[in-house]
């Protein structure tokens, strides 16, 4: 169904594409094409080139018209290609008696429609029945030149939307802003909320909103009988029956659940009206058991890999049990891990051992060893964010070589963690956009196993990213990162490196932090460090081109230094450029940078290429 003009508005169809252009570059002839028999003869050359080209473009300007002599195009009018199967219902099929002659009403009608999907919204089409001919003419192709919200509530704002501008008005474009302008209502709380699309030939679309009031969640009902009850598919939801409703919510609700329990799942709400009637949980669910293999590759790493195999919906509180094998140049682990929900009435209670044999090689050491650890956790969601802390501790029994640190008995170590992220960031991990995630670890020698005073372990790190006026399909996206840690003793001395573990000890350097060394090169003239201070910014353009690449700059500056929060006044710099794609395999970053270290008199450059690591 085509557009219908009704006082100067128009209501979308189905419909099309949009196009691009590029601008040939400049450029200016060797010095040895320039001789004059050459440059003839080049001259020539040019000519024939361009009368053959124009040839072609005036071949191309007079080819057949839509349906030879009977439907043809306007001079001057814009020649918009038909597919073959809409071609059908203009020119009809000679194939088929009974598409041999299409009336010219019917061609005319069905091109008036065909043009307004394609954005031309005031086709001119005209019938001359003696002759049995139309004529059209296309016109101008009308674009998104401002979006308009009429009856919005205060938490709308049509900022978002704004990249659409300069888009064609058609189909593919409304509908994907009628989409997103739903979305952004449904996470106001508005769940029952409808709007409609008015375009205006001038590029006027105005979004015609009917929001009805704020709503709360509901208590979602499943659609089906599934293995897993009721009780334990809230442990994934991070809201309550008295939250105000936010879509956004059940996407995350949705991706928990897909990485855990289920293959894939789906919320929708049921309204009447203005009522909120129901809120359904539709899910399917595989095999319990399943196996996951991953490759990638990087500078620092190299290749690397990983086999995991999982073994979800254990008993009725739906535990988990995985075993992973993973290697790289640097880093070799095999880990068994159980995850065991205590119970239905507290289905986010958990207890968590881990049994790990690894090795690590870095310049600064080598180690290898088993270790096994006992944490207790329970994750909260609260408002916009989620917190997962977790308390246990961990013996282990590893062979240090490539220092000074000689120990042969296991040391039992205490340790907290505690991460938190905001549901923005959660639901954007796979292409970071906004949102802010931290984590922090506390780990305590005693002294007893230490040999000396007891040493604690104090590590913090985080990443924050913006999106300007938080755009759908972001342009500009600033992230923030950074890290601080410190190993500090209980009289304020500095750390005995021959009595405490060497990877203990902080290291920085590479794509982690500061990107303009190698990986855990700093500090240069230790073996570690006992505190350590960096962040990073970095300025990311997604959308700038055509095609999947975001150019990005970023500057990294860190601090290292002795321990007990002490840090050195000599300052560390690492500015860069470099640029990310998305691709169905994976993300690419490629990145160069200059690493400064003014008082040491050390300058250097760094280039890394890797899968998957973002910031």
């Amino acid at each position: 169904m085509g557009l219908r003009k009704r006082f100067g508005l128009y209501r979308w169809p189905s419909g099309a594409s949009g196009r691009s252009t590029a601008r040939l570059p400049h450029f200016r002839l060797p010095e040895a094409l320039t001789h004059p028999v050459v440059y003839e003869g080049l001259n020539r050359l040019r000519l024939l080139l361009i009368s053959s080209l124009t040839a072609a473009i005036l071949n191309g300007c007079s080819a057949p018209e839509l349906c030879g002599d009977r439907v043809v195009w306007a001079p001057g009018s814009e020649r918009i290609g038909l597919e073959k199967n809409d071609s059908l219902f203009v020119c009809g099929d000679p194939a088929h008696p009974a598409w041999q002659d299409v009336p010219p009403r019917q061609s005319a009608s069905f091109l008036h429609s065909y043009l307004e999907s394609k954005g031309y919204l005031e086709p001119k089409i005209t019938i001359d029945y003696d002759a049995n001919r139309v004529t059209v003419d296309a016109g101008k192709r009308a674009v998104v030149a401002i979006i308009l919200a009429e009856n919005a509530p205060p938490e709308f704002s049509v900022d978002p939307l704004e990249t659409n501008l300069g888009q064609p008005l058609e189909k593919g474009t409304l509908d994907r802003i009628e989409g997103d302008a739903l979305s952004l209502l449904k996470t106001e709380g508005y769940a029952c909320a409808t709007l409609k699309l008015e375009a205006h030939p001038d590029g006027r679309l105005v979004i015609k909103i009917n929001a009805g009031s704020q709503k709360t969640f509901l208590r979602p009902v499943s659609m089906g009988d599934y293995p897993v009850s009721d009780p334990i598919l809230s442990r994934f939801e991070p809201f309550d029956s008295d939250d105000r409703y936010d879509i956004k919510k059940t996407s995350i609700a949705a991706s928990r659940m897909q990485g855990e329990v289920a293959s894939s799942v789906n919320y929708t709400t049921v309204c009447k009206d203005d009522d909120f009637l129901k809120l359904q949980r539709s899910a399917a669910f595989g095999p319990p058991r399943t196996w996951e293999i991953g490759v990638g590759a990087s500078t620092e790493e190299y290749p690397l890999a990983f086999i995991r195999w999982k073994s979800n919906r254990l008993w009725k509180s739906a535990s988990k049990f995985q075993i992973e094998l993973f290697g790289s140049n640097k880093r070799q682990e095999l880990s068994f891990e159980l995850k065991y929900y205590l119970s239905e009435a507290h289905p986010r209670l958990y207890l968590r051992p881990v049994l790990s044999i690894t090795h690590r090689n870095e310049a600064q050491y080598d180690t290898s060893g088993p270790k096994f650890s006992l944490y207790q956790g329970r994750s909260f969601d609260l408002g916009k964010w989620t917190l997962a802390p977790e308390v246990g501790f961990s013996v282990s029994r590893l062979r240090y070589s490539n220092s000074r640190y000689t120990r042969t008995e296991p040391i039992v170590t205490p340790e907290f963690t505690l991460g938190g992220h905001t549901n923005d960031y959660e639901l954007y991990r796979g292409d970071p956009r906004r949102g802010f995630d931290t984590h922090l670890q506390y780990t305590y020698v005693p002294s007893a196993q230490a040999s000396s005073i007891g040493v604690h372990r104090l590590l913090l790190t985080g990443t924050y990213l913006y999106n300007f006026k938080n755009y759908i399909q972001p342009r500009w996206i600033l992230g923030i990162r950074y890290k601080f840690g410190t190993l500090f003793t209980t009289d304020g001395t500095t750390p005995d490196a021959s009595k405490t573990p060497p990877d203990w000890f902080f290291l920085v350097g590479g794509d982690q932090d500061l990107r303009g060394f190698s990986r855990n090169s700093l500090p240069s003239d230790q073996s570690g460090a006992g505190s350590v201070a960096t962040s990073g910014f970095e300025s990311r353009w997604p959308g700038l081109f055509s095609f999947p690449l975001d150019p990005l700059l970023f500057l990294d500056a860190g601090y290292v230094g002795s321990g007990n929060s002490h840090f050195s006044r000599e300052v560390v710099v690492s500015p860069g450029f470099g640029a990310r794609s998305a691709t169905p395999l994976g993300t690419i970053r490629a990145t160069y940078a200059r690493g400064y270290q003014p008082a040491k008199n050390i300058y250097r450059s760094q280039v890394f290429v890797s899968f998957g690591a973002e910031f």
